[in-house]
């Protein structure tokens, strides 16, 4: 290749540079498929080997160990059928055929009756004899009293006067006209609890009248300790000094008076009032 041919084909290349592999496979040089090698493919989709395998063309199935077969639920059903239409034969053939007069006497109707059985057959045939029996249970039975009804309306409707209550039959009990031993027993318990509430008020009126001559004996032992106090606090009081020159015997005249004074006031309550609230 000369020199201007080399270019014009630099050219072209430059312009479709997508046929370059084409136009070089063009020239028979050496070398020149080395260089390139085959075409790769643009694009391999995933669902090409799928599309593939569902289409049949492959011939997989072939390779299987039952391939050519016949499946084992047909051959099931065959025999299963099979058995149904042999069975059916059979059952046909034990049947007899019909003769001739069983034939007649299908289509025809006989119009007279059939024959009155035997009196005694060899099955009903026994030495037992049942009136005799049944006399024998009559006898050795006790006896039925009937029922007293009472018919209780117009129109004939009836009950048992056992359950009606006309009848006496509670009068011969033996317990009849006494009182039941659950009323007596709950008597005796109300009268028990009666007594025990009486008790209870009686031990307390014997504390609260305990209480009360404890109080009285303690009133009197608190007057006469009062009075006594008094006493000494006014025998202290009538021996000090008319010469009050000092301030300790203003205050000591001052406190004699003060204790008297509530002294007096305690006796007073005491005197007056039966009840006394001491304040914790």
């Amino acid at each position: 290749m000369n020199t201007q041919t080399h270019n014009i084909f630099k050219r072209y290349c430059f312009r479709n540079l997508n046929n370059i592999k084409n136009m070089y496979s063009l020239q028979k040089g050496p070398g020149s498929e080395k260089q390139f090698g085959p075409k790769a493919p643009t694009y391999t989709s995933r669902g090409d080997k799928m599309l593939l395998d569902d289409s049949g063309l492959i011939r997989k199935y072939v390779y299987k160990p039952d391939y050519g077969k016949t499946p084992k639920c047909v051959l099931y059903s065959k025999m299963v059928e099979e058995q149904a239409v042999q069975d059916k034969e059979g059952m046909h053939s034990k049947k007899p055929a019909p003769s001739e007069k069983e034939q007649l006497s299908c289509t025809t109707v006989d119009p007279r009756k059939p024959s009155v059985p035997p009196l005694v057959t060899s099955a009903s045939a026994t030495s037992t004899n049942f009136i005799k029996r049944n006399v024998i249970s009559t006898i050795r039975s006790k006896p039925t009293v009937p029922k007293q009804i009472q018919a209780y309306t117009s129109k004939g409707d009836k009950m048992l006067l056992d359950d009606s209550g006309l009848i006496r039959k509670y009068v011969y009990k033996p317990d009849y006209g006494k009182t039941p031993k659950c009323v007596l027993d709950r008597k005796m318990v109300e009268e028990q609890a009666i007594q025990a509430k009486q008790e209870t008020l009686r031990l307390e009126c014997e504390a609260q009248e305990a209480k009360e001559k404890k109080d009285k004996e303690e009133r009197a032992a608190n007057l006469q300790v009062l009075l006594e106090k008094w006493a000494d606090l006014n025998h202290k009081y009538q021996c000090m000094s008319f010469n009050l020159d000092n301030i300790s015997k203003q205050r000591y005249k001052l406190n004699l008076e003060q204790e008297m004074d509530h002294v007096e006031k305690s006796i007073k309550c005491i005197r007056e009032y039966d009840m006394i609230h001491i304040s914790s």
